[in-house]
Order: structure tokens, then C-alpha cells, then sequence
């Protein structure tokens, strides 16, 4: 039996990763790591699958707030893929990488300035717009049409309910994975505790706050959500979320 962490950008890839490099410095290559959503509609009953999934709106806000001032080589650069880092280490299966062609083509949203450029260029509303039509979008999609969420083999941890309840979560994770709660392993973990131990570069709610989004939103970029995401807002709700009309 395998044991997976499905996440996506902007998901809580970050805190993810490092639970997994915790767990597997105990257990060796007890995790394995499958991100980026589009690329992993896969699920084998034999394995055990961890799926991190978030508010819509936060990981647009999210998106919109980190690519603005990230390093990351995709957003910096000039006509460069968003996939380019995930292709290059060829992260995807062959299958799935024509399955999604589309999405790999598409994936290049600047074409004569970078996409951090062109975020900075706009309006705080258009801003958020763009990186809704764009970047959000492949991680939104993708989570949305991910179709084994209720496999009994599959279970998921709202990044939310991490960030606030975090030792129930990874205790959860852990009992799901059935992994043992040994104190030193409790440890390490606790270690990455964003509300204790404080947040790192790629966390844009320093002070945690719960619906950050509706800082940011409005009636104006509601509506805009609701029309870009109208096939997926069902699924959305599934997922735990509430959508705005």
C-alpha cells in the first residue's frame, strides 16, 4: 500500500511538504507527494490518499497577495509555463500530461511582460480578477474536478481547520495513515504549527485570520467569481464551502 499527500499551489503545499519530510524522516519514504491537481485525478483502492484542499476565495486572495512579490521562476518571467518546474522534473505521469494538454498550453498567461508584472500593473479588483481568470483557476479547477473525494480511501484536511486545530488535524492524518503517535514524531510535526510558531514567506494572512477574503472582496469580484466558477460552485458547496451569490 502507497501513501499519498495530494496538494496544489496555494493549498498548503508549504506546510504539506514539511509534514511529509517529517513523518518520512521517521518512517522513510512512508509519504509520497502528488501536486497539482490536474495531473492527479488518479486513485488506486489500494492506496491511501491525504487531499489538502482550501476556501476558493482564500487561495485566490492568496495567489493574488503572494505573486505580487514572490521569486518563484514562472511568475518573475517573461512567457515562461506555470508548469515549467513540475514538467521539468517530470513530476506527471506521460498520460496525464496529454490528457491536460490544454491546461500546459494555457498555462502561459503573459506573454510580453511577467505575470508579477502585469499583477502590479492593475488595480487591487483587477488584480484579483486576473489571478481568478489564471493562476487560481488551474488550482480551482482542478481541485474541483478531483473525483474520489468520498473513496473511503481518500480523506481531506481543509487548510483552515490545520491552521486552527492543528494537533487534531495531524493526529487525524496520522491514525488515517495509520501511523503511530510517538512523542518524538508528535514533536517534529508540532514544529510546523503555523499559529504557534509563527508563518513563513509563503503565508499571506500573517495575522491567520479566519475569511481574510472578505477584506478583498466585494460585490463586484463575487459576481465575477460566480461566472467564472458557475459549473464548479456545486462542488464548492460539496467541498464545505459557501459561495456568495
Amino acid at each position: 500500500m502507497m501513501k499519498y499527500i495530494v496538494n496544489d499551489h496555494k493549498t498548503g503545499f508549504s506546510v504539506s511538504r514539511k509534514i511529509q519530510k517529517c513523518i518520512n524522516s521517521f518512517y522513510t519514504n512512508e509519504i509520497s507527494f502528488r501536486t497539482m491537481y490536474k495531473f492527479w485525478n488518479i486513485n488506486d483502492q489500494n492506496d491511501k490518499y491525504v487531499c489538502f484542499i482550501r476556501n476558493p476565495y482564500e487561495i485566490i486572495v492568496s495567489g493574488y497577495l503572494y505573486h505580487k512579490r514572490c521569486i518563484e521562476k514562472w511568475c518573475i518571467t517573461k512567457n515562461l509555463s506555470y508548469y515549467e518546474h513540475w514538467i521539468f522534473r517530470e513530476h506527471f505521469l506521460q498520460s496525464e500530461k496529454i490528457k491536460n494538454q490544454e491546461a500546459l498550453n494555457n498555462s502561459i498567461f503573459c506573454k510580453n511582460i511577467s505575470y508579477q508584472e502585469k499583477l502590479n500593473s492593475l488595480n487591487q479588483d483587477d488584480g484579483i480578477i486576473f489571478e481568478m481568470k489564471n493562476a487560481a483557476k488551474l488550482t480551482i479547477e482542478g481541485m474541483c474536478d478531483f473525483d474520489y473525494f468520498e473513496s473511503k480511501n481518500v480523506i481531506t484536511v481543509k487548510l483552515e481547520n490545520l491552521t486552527h486545530n492543528y494537533d487534531h488535524e495531524i493526529r487525524r492524518i496520522l491514525d488515517f495513515f495509520e501511523i503511530n503517535h510517538n512523542e518524538k514524531l508528535i514533536s517534529c510535526l508540532e514544529k510546523h504549527n503555523i499559529k504557534k510558531h509563527g508563518v513563513n514567506n509563503h503565508v499571506t494572512n500573517k495575522n491567520l485570520d479566519k475569511d481574510r477574503y472578505l477584506q478583498y472582496f466585494n460585490d463586484k469580484l463575487f459576481k465575477e467569481f460566480n461566472s467564472i466558477y458557475k459549473e464548479y460552485i456545486p462542488k464548492i458547496n460539496k467541498l464545505g464551502y459557501t459561495t456568495h451569490a
